[in-house]
């Protein structure tokens, strides 16, 4: 174990060599290099007595009505149907869910004709682990299936990925912290060879903080950073490229309600940034 932990040591200072003249966003917002963000859209959140979210609607910046979701939940708060609708209330998509023990067994969404766009089985392991997972496309035949095994704990260590002909497409292995946080990501091809390594960071409340992406030999593809409120929730999403440039970078800001559920959410994007349009489901 000791010898596992001065290895990912080693693989984390040869990484952060990459980054270690970067300047830090502090650097950057005190010298005015930092791009200046712009507001794209607010999400704001309805719930239930339970604490469910029963309703959400995303508003543009200028005020107009982007999309409106709707949830509804069974008999054991677990999520049943989400619908959402276009600006103009008609319907774009919804998605439905089937419980075996109070685990999603089925995940179907239709499109707004009512059409299949895609369809996914689970199946678990003593009642709870899951074990396999296949998605199927609009024509209900299989794209991928997926395989998880775990240590003693309980703790995913492999996903096995397979293309839709049952061939290997790509295999995952997971190394955890004493606090059962992911710290590696190690990805192998088709051929059993090492394609990428991911290291993660935490924070005191187990937040991730940082991501390093690097390749077989250890030089630095990406680097991702995440910041957090007090409340847990994600406030900056940005990763960096190998120079030290911004790529990408996502803001949000946050109000909550006296139960401290937060009741808007408002994206801001950094001017010059490639839009990132999350797509919910």
């Amino acid at each position: 174990m000791i010898n596992k932990i001065v290895i990912l040591l080693s693989i984390v200072l040869l990484c952060t060599s990459s980054f270690a003249n970067n300047p830090s966003e502090e650097q950057l917002t005190k010298s005015n290099s930092l791009p200046k963000e712009s507001e794209e859209s607010t999400i704001y959140r309805v719930y239930d007595d339970n604490g469910n979210v029963i309703e959400e609607k995303e508003y543009n910046v200028d005020g107009s009505l982007e999309q409106t979701k709707t949830m509804t939940y069974n008999q054991h708060n677990k999520i049943k149907e989400t619908v959402c609708f276009d600006y103009d209330g008609r319907k774009k998509w919804s998605k439905t869910f089937s419980y075996k023990n109070n685990q999603p067994i089925e995940i179907t969404v239709l499109n707004g004709d009512g059409s299949l766009d895609w369809r996914q089985f689970l199946q678990y392991e003593k009642d709870s682990l899951l074990k396999v997972k296949k998605s199927f496309n609009r024509l209900d035949t299989l794209k991928w299936h997926k395989e998880y095994d775990y240590d003693d704990a309980g703790r995913m260590i492999l996903k096995t990925i397979y293309k839709r002909n049952q061939v290997l497409d790509m295999t995952e292995k997971y190394t955890y912290d004493d606090r059962g946080n992911s710290i590696e990501m190690l990805v192998y091809d088709e051929d059993g060879e090492l394609y990428r390594k991911y290291l993660r960071t935490y924070d005191s409340n187990d937040n991730r903080t940082e991501e390093l992406k690097c390749f077989p030999n250890d030089n630095l593809d990406k680097r991702y950073v995440y910041k957090y409120n007090s409340n847990g929730d994600l406030t900056l999403y940005r990763y960096y490229n190998v120079d030290g440039s911004i790529a990408w970078s996502n803001k949000w800001k946050y109000k909550y309600d006296k139960a401290g559920n937060w009741i808007s959410k408002t994206l801001f994007l950094y001017t010059g940034v490639t839009k990132s349009r999350l797509k919910y489901f």
